[in-house]
């Protein structure tokens, strides 16, 4: 897992086998400052890049973190 930091969310890359498509699939999770251990139950919501765009497109190409901060 990478991480790096954007705000004052940490950005966590995670890793996930997918049979389907015979490959590892990786996703990018903000987490929140507020998250207190890793056992921490946290609202979700997905954002799906679409045809084109890659796992970074809601991080780079918009105004994500800074909206949430």
């Amino acid at each position: 897992m990478t991480r790096y930091q954007a705000g004052s969310y940490q950005v966590e890359t995670w890793e996930s086998p997918s049979s389907t498509l015979g490959c590892a699939k990786r996703v990018s999770v903000l987490v929140p400052p507020s998250r207190t251990s890793a056992t921490t139950v946290m609202p979700v919501l997905y954002l799906l890049h679409g045809f084109g765009g890659s796992r970074q497109t809601w991080l780079r190409g918009t105004r994500l973190v800074e909206v949430l901060d």
